[in-house]
């Protein structure tokens, strides 16, 4: 009984001395940002294959077809299956409201299947997102009302994103340091070491800034040449907050 006491007060003295020395530390704390801007190589989308008919099973039929369609497209643009990813699926009734009953009322089914896909070739953007879209075109008189396929929330990324994260940290610790020696410098101090430093990648959001889009195939028009899609340059941008002894 005697050595549990006296391990769990070594424990506590430990503790105690290790808060001390915290609270007793003069530090200057600075916080840094450094960033690398790069043309996109890589394209993230999400495909919804929907359906909707008055009943269950020409809903599931419908959307058989059309996901069969959009699976045979994929493999044609070869989309690697590590790059194809489920996100959400549904199925059920579709109600509207019946004002005379005041309560909603069945109006058929609805199936919905989104999946998030990478495009790794992606000067085939545009006619991707033509060849994946083409049944929203319909027959000539619009969109058809049954099923089709929806492209959106279009997010440029790069495969470098682990090297140009590396390269920025890099940067923002040598900023980090020169904040620091000025405001050592202007206080009359003089820095010992470095006593603690993190650092956080895409600080503003956690990821690269999405270009968002929803569309309909059919209001490219018959004669449209294709679709065009500007991918700009992303960047990828990480902080440091730094502690310096002094």
């Amino acid at each position: 009984m005697k050595k549990i006491l006296f391990m769990s007060s070594l424990i506590l003295s430990a503790a105690l001395s290790a808060e001390a020395a915290r609270e007793d530390a003069r530090t200057i704390q600075v916080t840094a940002f450094a960033e690398r801007a790069v043309d996109p190589d890589l394209l993230n989308l999400n495909i919804e294959v929907w359906s909707k008919a008055a009943t269950a099973q020409r809903t599931q039929t419908l959307a058989a077809d059309e996901t069969k369609r959009v699976m045979a497209l994929l493999e044609q643009y070869k989309i690697r299956k590590e790059d194809i990813r489920t996100d959400s699926f549904s199925f059920g009734p579709d109600y509207v409201w019946d004002p005379n009953r005041n309560q909603n009322k069945i109006n058929g089914y609805r199936s919905s299947q989104v999946l998030r896909v990478t495009l790794r070739k992606i000067d085939q953007a545009g006619k991707f997102i033509d060849a994946m879209t083409v049944a929203e075109k319909g027959d000539g008189s619009g969109p058809r009302p049954e099923f089709g396929t929806t492209v959106s929330a279009l997010q440029w990324d790069t495969s470098k994103k682990s090297e140009l994260e590396t390269e920025s940290l890099g940067d923002a610790v040598k900023k980090a340091r020169r904040k620091a020696d000025e405001i050592a410098k202007a206080a009359g101090i003089k820095i010992k070491s470095v006593y603690r430093i993190s650092h956080e990648a895409n600080p503003d959001d956690g990821a690269p800034r999405p270009y968002e889009m929803k569309m309909a195939r059919a209001a490219l028009g018959a004669d449209s040449s294709g679709t065009g899609v500007a991918e700009g340059q992303i960047k990828i941008r990480v902080a440091i907050t730094a502690e310096y002894s002094f």
